[in-house]
Order: structure tokens, then sequence, then C-alpha cells
């Protein structure tokens, strides 16, 4: 198997060095329409990257210097560094900056690989995961390129997305956190990111890994970082010069107009992207074009208005990455109130005797809207008519035209009109009655009149005693009836008139007498 790659592998380097060979000689670019490539040896400075025989800062600037050199000399390339000493290290913002200031077509940046698996070995390219910034070919080539030049193998071309939740949004081309409404996932490393952020590809080329005994062998060669160097170059000579170049007619916009930048657009080849005319968009950078991204958020409901507090993408991104020319952007906002989505759960229309009704509810929260249709009322056609009597009321019969219903209109009873036709009057004990006659339907009626009641007057009285009754008589002066009613006996009120104190032996004795009879008794205490 390993055979039959290398054979690939030899194969695909044979015709890229071929037509290389055949177009180095030739000179297909000029002046300001070189191809402008930039070499980004990675880590530097304090940070030295992952660690074999050398720092990995070391073998990623050889072979930048290596691959530079060969660039340069085939005569259709501006080559820049992103640093060209080990002490120096810009920030991947820096490097995406000085890269956006000379125009890059492509981003390069040069690494070597490293882990916790000692057997790990082998080539590694990383391209774009955006549609717009992936060169499959070119990574392919990078990798048969450099298996062949060197004889270690490949373990293939990759495309890595974000893993930390930043997602890519084309509108502002881009990312931003925690938002998967803007677009697909971004990409995981930084400075290919940074490279579509500005309008060209990037590309990361991992050449060995240093944490091999192996590959850290094979790399400890000079020649081997020469090798290195130059068949990076030949893969990107073979992808700018094997063809004719044909341009769009129209501008392509590169990246927008914000409020950091004034943009850029450029004519590019169809077949490998290179860029021409490379202008802004604007004039200036517009001070109002800002990537609000909302943070400390209340949405807004169809209850209440949202609110939020909004920073801008760009600047929170630059200073987040080190750098320290730029300030925040913020602002608060308010979010207007939501409509209500209302749907209809009842609908009756009004009829001629009831109310119609259209009831609706908000399916977000809950909230009803009614509306009440009055009812028509009838459409009468006269039936009948009956005329009211004493103790009947009369009625209006009708009939609804529109719904057919019957419904009567009353008249009250007139009630009777009585004359008296003969009295009783009562007595003390005895009712009398009354007796009437209704002078319209000819009814009798006879009425009680209540009795009226002795009205007695007080004519003799005996007083009561303790023991004997008393009586009190009266006289009705209507009817001159006498009736004597009883009168209880008062009972004695016997009150203590002397109190024999007990002693050792003896009880005590208490002496009462009555007070209205003079009856005497005792009690032992």
């Amino acid at each position: 198997m390993l055979k039959k790659t290398l054979s690939i592998a030899l194969l695909a380097l044979v015709i890229i060095s071929f037509s290389s060979s055949l177009s180095s000689p030739v000179k297909a670019f000029w002046g300001d329409d070189l191809i402008n490539v930039v070499l980004d040896p990675g880590h530097g400075g304090m940070d030295s990257g992952a660690i074999g025989a050398h720092y990995e800062k070391y073998y990623n600037l050889k072979v930048a210097e290596y691959c530079a050199a060969k660039l340069r000399a085939n005569g259709n390339f501006n080559v820049y560094m992103t640093r060209t000493t080990d002490g120096e290290n810009l920030t991947l913002l820096e490097r995406g900056l000085y890269a956006d200031r000379v125009n890059a077509d492509l981003l390069v940046s040069i690494h070597f690989n490293s882990g916790t698996d000692p057997s790990r070995r082998g080539i590694e390219v990383y391209s774009s995961v955006l549609d717009r910034f992936d060169i499959p070919s070119l990574a392919s080539s990078f990798s048969n390129t450099l298996s062949y030049a060197t004889g270690i193998p490949t373990r293939g071309c990759f495309r890595r997305y974000d893993n930390a939740g930043y997602y890519w949004s084309e509108q502002y081309q881009w990312d931003v956190p925690d938002d998967p409404s803007v677009g697909g996932l971004s990409d995981y490393y930084g400075i290919i990111t940074w490279a579509a952020k500005f309008g060209f590809p990037g590309i990361i080329i991992e050449h060995a890994y240093i944490s091999n005994a192996t590959d850290t062998a094979i790399c400890e060669n000079e020649e081997t970082l020469r090798k290195m160097g130059e068949a990076d170059a030949d893969a990107i000579i073979a992808y700018y010069t094997n063809h004719t170049h044909t341009y769009t007619s129209w501008y392509v916009k590169d990246y927008p107009v914000s409020c950091f930048t004034a943009g850029k657009q450029s004519i590019h080849c169809t077949v490998c992207g290179h860029r021409k005319n490379v202008t802004s968009l604007a004039a200036a950078p517009d001070p109002n074009a800002h990537y609000w991204v909302a943070e400390e958020k209340v949405d807004a409901t169809c209850q209440h208005p949202g609110s939020a507090n909004m920073y801008c993408r760009y600047m929170r991104n630059f200073i987040e990455k080190g750098g320290t020319n730029y300030s925040e952007h913020k602002i608060y906002v308010e979010i207007p109130q939501l409509a209500h989505n209302f749907r209809q759960v009842e609908y009756r229309e009004a009829s001629c005797s009831e109310n119609g009704i259209d009831r609706k509810v908000c399916s977000t929260c809950g909230d009803e809207q009614v509306e009440i249709f009055p009812a028509k009322g009838h459409s009468p056609v006269f039936i009948s008519h009956t005329d009211p009597t004493c103790t009947t009321d009369g009625e209006d019969l009708y009939r609804c035209s529109v719904c057919g219903g019957d419904y009567s209109v009353f008249t009250p009873a007139t009630g009777h009109s009585w004359v008296e036709t003969g009295r009783v009057e009562p007595k003390c004990v005895e009712e009398g009655s009354l007796t009437h006659k209704c002078s319209v339907c000819g009814e009798v009626e006879t009425l009680p009149i209540p009795a009226l009641g002795h009205e007695l007057t007080e004519t003799a009285r005996t007083e009561p005693t303790c023991l004997d009754e008393g009586s009190v008589s009266y006289l009705c002066s209507r009817c001159k009836e006498e009736i004597t009613e009883a009168l209880e006996p008062l009972g004695h009120d016997f009150q203590v008139v002397e109190r024999e104190e007990p002693t050792c032996l003896e009880e005590g004795i208490a002496h009462y007498k009555c007070s209205r009879c003079d009856e005497k008794k005792d009690e032992k205490k």
C-alpha cells in the first residue's frame, strides 16, 4: 500500500515538476501583477513551538527561507515573510494585517508537528473549511511534493472545524462566538481564519512530526530542510504558473467595508484566484459599519420590549488578539416589542337573537382577543293577537322572516276591578269578612278580617304572698267580658340573721328569717 501511495505521489510530482520546469524560465507576471505570497514561519521569539532536536521555530524559519529563495528566483512572485529571525514573534492578528497590507494572494504558514504518540509521523496539510478559501489541489500538491522530496510519508490533507463554538458570518466575513444562526462553524486554526477575514486563502503545512525519532532524524539534515522549502515553492509555482490566466471582467469584493477598513476589491483569475488591480471599496472606513453582537440580552416578546448591550465583534476580536491600538465600540439598544401571533380558536356569526363572537389566542403568550358582534334582531311578521284579561297576559305572536323562529310580545294582565258586595265586622275574639266581586269578569272573592282582640282595663288585684297565689281582674271596654288571671306565689326571701361558728367538735349553725313573712329556718354549716 505504501509503495502504491508513493508511486502515485511520484507521478503527481513528476507532472508538477515537468510543468514547473517548462514554465519557470518564462516570466508570466510583471510589476504590480506579480503573485503576492506571504510565508509565515510559525511561532518565534519566546514562543518556541514544539521541541525536537531544535525548537520548532528554528525548523519553520529554515524551510521558509529556502521556499522564499526559490519563489523569488522564479521571477513571478513577490515574497513576504512575517518574520526573518528567531527573535521575532507577531500575533496572529498582526500576521493577518501584514498579509492584508501587501495584498496577499496566498498565506502559507510553515510548521512542524508534535504529539503524545511518538510513533506518529508524516506530513499534514490544513486548508480552510470555507469553500471560498479552500484550495484542495494546492493542498494536495504540497503534501505529495513534500513526500516525494523527503521520503516522509503523507498523512493527508484536512479541513478542521472550530470546536469552541465560533461560527462564520458570510455577510460580515468574520467569525462570531455562540451564534449558529449566522452560518456554519468557522476554521479551527486562527491563521487560516485571519486570512479569510482579509479575503485570501491560508494554508498550514505541518512538514513532519518532530516528536517522532525517524522524522526528527530526517529533519536534522540541512539538505532535507532545503528540499522541504523548495518542494513548497514548487507546489506554489506549479499552481500559479501552469495555466493560461483569464480574469473576471468584474470586480470581486475581497472583504467588506467596516468600522476599521475601507474594504478591498479586485479582479480574479478564474483558474487560480490570483488578484489584480486591488483597490479599496470606499474612500475610508465607515464609522457606522460595525458587526454588532449582543451580550446581556433580554429578548423582546409580544408582552414587553427587549434590550441588549451590543459590542462590535471587529474591535472586540482585535483587542482579544493583542491589538493595543484599538478601542471597544459599544452601544445599548432597545428591541421593539413583538406583535402577537393570534390564531382563531372560536368564531360564530351573529344571529337574530344571539351575539356573534370572534375569539383569538396568541400562540406565543396565551393572551386572548375577543370581539363581540351584537345580535341582528328579528325581522318580524305579525301572526296573531290575544287581548289581556284580568288574570292572563295578552300576547302578540310574530314570526321572524330571517330565522323562521316564532316569538311573542306580551301585554300584562289588567288585574281585577273589585266592587265590595258584603262585610261582617270583626269582634274581640271573632274574625270578620269582606266580600267583593270583579266588575269585569264577575269573579267573587271573600277575604278574612282579623279579630280585634280585647281592650282590657284592670279592675281588681290581690297581691301574692310567699306561699299563696294572688290575682288580677280585667274588664273589656268593648265586649264587657271580665277576665281574671292568677299571680304566682312569691316564695320566701331568706336572709341570714345570726351565725354560730363551728368548733373543733360541733358544727356551726346559720339562722335565717324571711324578709316578707318572718318565717325562720336553721342550717348546719
